[in-house]
């Protein structure tokens, strides 16, 4: 859609009142409706990455889950697409909001802390990254069980971001770990 037509809905919009209750209920069908980051989605979601990304820099105020399910979801696509400094900023959204309204050991919370640590050492900022995963890993060992597979997902990226960090032996130990976790 052309950008006057968006500009001229949303003053229409925000002139009838029915601006955020709109924006809510688009919030909850592009969150549905947004793509996993595998990539035989990836047609699917550079058709859709413009009309999320307008939707998402329009409705910074709007505080409900669902903005931010659509946020981790772009961000992990834009990932998955090289456009890692954008999925940076939207992972880094996500994060923060949930940081803000769940405890430290929440999923989503967990979810978006992870995948904002994965995104900054794509991004280069591995000590970021190392610090972001190394608490998500610390959390889950007292949440989950060792063989939990976010658990070893977490520790698995962890282990990526010491070798990146020049670790290798912190890497190759925890990687160690995971192995013998999966072969039990």
């Amino acid at each position: 859609m052309h950008r006057l037509v968006h500009l001229a809905t949303k003053v229409w919009l925000v002139k009838h009142g029915a601006g955020e209750a709109l924006n809510e209920k688009v919030a909850t069908r592009l969150a549905e409706i947004f793509p996993s980051d595998d990539y035989s989605n990836q047609a699917i979601w550079r058709e859709y990455f413009p009309h999320a990304l307008q939707f998402l820099r329009n409705t910074k105020t709007l505080d409900v889950e669902a903005r931010y399910k659509l946020c981790i979801a772009v961000g992990r696509c834009l990932r998955a697409d090289g456009r890692v400094g954008e999925a940076v900023v939207w992972l880094s959204e996500c994060f923060m909001w949930r940081q803000g309204r769940y405890p430290e050991d929440h999923p989503s919370r967990l979810a978006s802390q992870h995948e904002l640590g994965l995104a900054y050492k794509a991004d280069g900022q591995v000590k970021e990254a190392v610090k972001l995963l190394e608490q998500v890993v610390t959390i889950q060992k007292k949440v989950l069980k060792e063989d939990h597979p976010d658990r070893l997902a977490s520790q698995h990226a962890l282990a990526g971001a010491y070798q990146a960090d020049g670790q290798v032996k912190e890497a190759v130990k925890l990687l160690e770990q995971v192995v013998a976790i999966k072969e039990k």
